[in-house]
């Protein structure tokens, strides 16, 4: 039903195929079909979606021998539907076999060696296993290698233009095939979809309100609109609902995007995974650490692209925030190298040694001070795991001063706490001196200052340096 553009030749269409003349409308197509036993197959009736669950809902309910199958990427939503999901074909299976077998029917006698073979698994990779997407990359191998198919995928939609004479548009060229895929979209639909390929892995309701920015209630219909037409996948067994964009739908979604609609979509993005990695910090020192870890590392991907982002955009704040709230998950977790590299980037400005700009400006603000005092914490957690005690003392040190300028007395006894668990190791006086700072703070303190205090304080391995002490007044 591809080339149907007139949904008052629905019924009219459909007798034609079955060979029945005289047919002007649905009524008409129901009274030739009541006493049949038919399998009626339709394809592509996406974009008659409304007029199709018209007549197909007139016609189950009138002709009991008949039954339909159709393909599309939307549902019908009538009463007897059963939906049945025809998922892309495995990358690392199937869809290397459609493209060797679409290959060599290009090119006689080929078979791939294994440096191919390597390129052919990263291309159905690239394409998320998607036939037709396959078949037209195959057939790129007539005139290039697989290496530089694979190569040539960084504008899939330039390389995978113009198939097989005959077919319908959409079937030729990988761009037309998404861009089919849209056209039944509410414009309202169609800017949520591309504020949603911002996101590098999957996301729930409130990340897509947050990208879309607006609620949660006013985001689902819309975010059910785009499931319906698969432009979205539902991941099962996710609680609450996580959903999923081939990278394909991404790339695609982000050519139709302006550069302002992109920058305000992944700005909200980063102050969306920013607010949860937040959340997730807090949660890590308590009794569900395992749940709010493995929270963490689900959004490792979406970390990664909010560092990117803010980076292009010059968000030196947020990155400074990023790494402070991802230093305690970074160390429990072993992400040193990564960890020690982004926390790294956001502490130098140009040229600027974060020490030098740190302990010698007397221009920062309190807020500024504390943002900067939290990223080293990260960074001498991240610098003594790396096996160097010495430049973490030193980093954690350069956070207290930062803490006590601020006048933040929990961030400034905090940061000491950990200086005095890494001078330990070479320096068990200086140890000492440290802890019993922390303890005079610790006894200065409210109870609800201690209360943002006592997690740090905890943590520091108070029992080791209390060894030391006896083991020096032996």
């Amino acid at each position: 039903m591809a080339g149907l553009a007139d949904p008052t030749l629905l019924a009219v269409t459909v007798a034609a195929s079955l060979g029945i003349p005289g047919v002007r409308d649905n009524d008409g197509l129901a009274a030739v079909l009541t006493a049949q036993q038919l399998l009626l197959v339709r394809d592509n009736g996406e974009h008659l979606i409304e007029a199709l669950a018209d007549l197909i809902r007139l016609l189950l309910s009138r002709c009991h021998g008949l039954q339909i199958l159709l393909t599309s990427r939307e549902i019908l939503t009538i009463p007897g539907e059963t939906i049945w999901d025809v998922t892309p074909l495995d990358p690392a299976t199937d869809a290397i076999e459609l493209f060797i077998a679409r290959a060599a029917a290009a090119l006689p006698n080929w078979t791939p060696d294994a440096d191919e073979r390597g390129a052919i698994e990263r291309i159905c990779s690239l394409l998320d296993g998607l036939p037709l997407a396959v078949e037209l990359a195959a057939a790129r191998m007539r005139v290039l290698s697989a290496g530089q198919v694979a190569d040539g995928l960084r504008d899939r939609f330039a390389l995978l233009a113009g198939g097989v004479r005959g077919m319908p548009a959409h079937q030729r060229d990988l761009g037309q095939m998404v861009e089919w895929s849209c056209r039944t979209l509410e414009p309202a639909e169609f800017s949520l979809f591309r504020a949603l390929a911002v996101f590098a892995g999957d996301f729930d309701l409130d990340g897509a309100a947050a990208v879309s920015d607006h609620s949660p209630s006013a985001t689902w219909p819309l975010l059910n609109g785009l499931v319906r037409r698969s432009l979205l996948s539902a991941v099962a067994g996710t609680s609450p609902r996580r959903y999923r964009m081939l990278q394909t739908l991404r790339e695609w979604a982000l050519t139709r995007s302006s550069v302002g609609d992109q920058e305000r979509a992944r700005e909200l993005d980063r102050y969306y995974i920013l607010e949860r990695a937040q959340t997730a910090e807090t949660e890590i020192r308590g009794t569900d650490a395992d749940a709010a870890i493995e929270r963490m590392r689900r959004d490792g991907a979406e970390h990664r692209v909010a560092f990117a982002s803010a980076a292009a955009a010059a968000d030196t704040e947020f990155a400074l925030d990023l790494v402070g709230a991802l230093g305690w998950f970074w160390y429990r977790t072993g992400g040193i190298e990564e960890g020690l590299r982004h926390t790294t980037n956001a502490l130098v400005i140009g040229e600027t040694d974060w020490r030098q700009d740190d302990l010698e400006s007397e221009s920062s603000d309190a807020t500024a001070a504390l943002r900067r005092a939290a990223a080293l914490i990260s960074l001498g957690g991240l610098t003594y795991l790396s096996g160097d005690p010495v430049g973490a003392a030193a980093t954690l040190a350069a956070s207290a001063a930062l803490a006590q300028r601020a006048r933040d007395i929990p961030a400034e006894a905090r940061a000491t706490a950990w200086q005095a668990h890494m001078v330990s190791f070479s320096s068990p006086r200086l140890a000492i001196q440290l802890a019993e700072q922390v303890q005079a703070v610790r006894a200065a303190l409210s109870v609800v200052d201690y209360d943002r205090y006592r997690d740090a304080g905890r943590s520091m391995n108070r029992a080791d340096v209390a060894a030391l002490l006896r083991e020096l007044l032996r």
